[in-house]
């Protein structure tokens, strides 16, 4: 975890208590000691400095920060990705590598190798994948999380949807995993 991500709702003016994992990677990770400085973000806003006023180091571990936000987060990588929803295991490891590369958009969409049953997993809610969002933030040093859209039908995304959103893109590079070596190639 190279920065502590923070939601706007846990302020009170402007410390911070936090009483979950965060709490316990400053203790057991960083090891962290009253007046440390730690890097912090809040979720979609600033960055800066979180001074550890207080601490618990035993079970439950709790973490009172003083935190001071003086620069922007990074600006999003250019890309957007358009993804064959995987096996749940797999969808999980990729919303945090996605998240962690700054890219803007995912759009996650059904083809025919996608087994059915992987759009009833519960990494398909919001409230499921955030944490997985959030860890690659936290690896990255970024505040702004990636947009994941889902769409459950190949053919309106095709033919409805993306139309609309390919004239934003000036490149489109796909994957062909159909031969190996795996090929590259751009429309």
């Amino acid at each position: 975890m190279n920065l502590i991500l923070i939601d706007s709702s846990e302020f009170i003016g402007n410390t911070v208590r936090l009483q979950d994992r965060r709490a316990k990677h400053i203790v057991k990770v960083l090891r962290s000691e009253p007046g440390d400085d730690l890097k912090v973000g809040v979720i979609n806003g600033s960055i800066g400095i979180g001074k550890v006023r207080d601490i618990q180091k035993k079970y439950p571990f709790c973490v009172d920060l003083e935190v001071h936000l003086e620069e922007n987060p990074p600006p999003k990588a250019p890309v957007d990705i358009i993804l064959a929803l995987p096996r749940p295991i797999m969808l999980r490891r990729i919303i945090g590598q996605i998240s962690s590369l700054g890219v803007g958009t995912m759009h996650i969409i059904n083809a025919a190798r996608v087994e059915k049953s992987f759009w009833d997993a519960g990494i398909i809610e919001r409230e499921n994948h955030l944490e997985h969002v959030y860890q690659g933030l936290e690896q990255s040093i970024d505040t702004i999380p990636p947009c994941l859209v889902f769409h459950r039908r190949f053919k309106p995304f095709i033919e409805d949807y993306f139309p609309t959103i390919a004239r934003d893109y000036s490149a489109f590079l796909y994957a062909d995993p159909g031969n190996i070596p795996l090929r590259f190639a751009c429309c």
